[in-house]
């Protein structure tokens, strides 16, 4: 499986400041699932001597797998977990997240399974192009 480098795709590095703000984000979700981290490794099939390196800041979470499993376990976005490791901008928005954001706003649509429920990125996809089409305008 493919990994990511310690430098993210726009050069953004995976600082020891920033694997222990992940590390410490990982903690606070973990938290609020009242989980150990054996329960997490368990779950999500990655190691528990990794995830505690990871979750302490030692060691920099790198393959994109680990990240999609525990962003689904924790009911986060990937996206999201991807930022706060430093492979992605932390002050930019995706189009996507962004689309997202607008379409919620209408009200001519009943979408409120968007702002209750967390969808995949793939039924993100799917929505935007369903408003993209039900409206005539470009979004992405």
């Amino acid at each position: 499986m493919v990994g990511f480098s310690s430098k993210g795709g726009d050069g953004m590095t995976n600082s020891a400041d920033t694997r222990k703000e992940f590390g410490a984000y990982l903690g606070e979700l973990r938290a609020q699932r009242n989980c150990s981290v054996q329960d997490v490794a368990t779950a999500t099939q990655i190691s528990n001597p990794y995830l505690y390196q990871v979750e302490s800041g030692k060691k920099a979470l790198t393959n994109p797998e680990y990240f999609q499993r525990l962003a689904h376990f924790f009911g986060v976005d990937t996206s999201e977990l991807l930022r706060r490791a430093g492979y992605l901008p932390k002050n930019e928005r995706s189009k996507l997240e962004t689309a997202i954001d607008l379409i919620k706003k209408d009200r001519a649509y009943d979408l409120n399974f968007l702002v209750y429920s967390n969808i995949t990125l793939e039924e993100k996809v799917s929505v935007v192009k369903l408003y993209e089409k039900a409206k005539g305008k470009k979004l992405l």
